[in-house]
């Protein structure tokens, strides 16, 4: 891929897409159960801590180059090979 967004967001397509399941799916019922306001200020803010790491998972990601094509090659740059 040539183009830098299209690379940003397929990248932030991959981690939104690893994000959801059925923990994710179950909360706004969970939530509900305890008023309207409560449910919205705390999905409100999952929401912006899910949204923080994903900017950061992708600046990372593109920061290293072409050689880094997923969360496995990101850890093992980061991290190292053990």
């Amino acid at each position: 891929m040539k183009n830098p967004s299209l690379k940003i967001f397929t990248t932030a397509l991959m981690i939104s897409g690893n994000t959801i399941g059925a923990g994710i799916l179950g909360l706004p019922i969970l939530w509900g159960m305890a008023g309207a306001l409560p449910s919205i200020v705390g999905l409100m803010a999952i929401w912006m801590v899910m949204l923080g790491t994903a900017f950061v998972l992708v600046w990372r990601m593109t920061s290293h180059g072409p050689e880094v094509t997923g969360l496995p090659s990101l850890f093992q740059k980061e991290l190292g090979p053990f």
